[in-house]
């Protein structure tokens, strides 16, 4: 949520995400009101009740994130691999039925006899 809500900041279109026009940062952690926002599971999770979930939300926003886990969702985003375990892209090449990951395009390698 919070790489999502930092993206306009990253991209100098606004100063914090709750300035942000479409962000749902307003929303989530100022409790402003917005009809086309709809609480799903992962913030319902935050917390007990509206007011919990607010602080929790703001306070994700008080420690940035990482520069290598941004570097890790944004080379995820451009190769089409979901940022997890081998394991995880395994279960989730068998569920979709996709190769995820990044693969050489073209035929593999041919190994020379000796």
């Amino acid at each position: 949520m919070q790489y999502i809500e930092m993206n306009p900041v990253r991209a100098n279109m606004v100063d914090h995400p709750a300035k942000y026009r479409w962000s749902s940062f307003a929303a989530n952690a100022l409790g402003e009101s917005n009809n086309i926002i709809r609480c799903h599971d992962e913030y319902l999770g935050l917390g007990n009740n509206m007011t919990s979930r607010r602080k929790i939300y703001r306070q994700q926003f008080e420690i940035p994130i990482d520069k290598n886990e941004t570097q890790l969702i944004q080379q995820s985003l451009h190769s089409g691999t979901p940022v997890g375990n081998e394991k995880f892209q395994r279960y989730i090449e068998r569920v979709t039925g996709n190769k995820v990951g990044t693969y050489k395009r073209g035929r593999p390698t041919v190994q020379a006899a000796t």
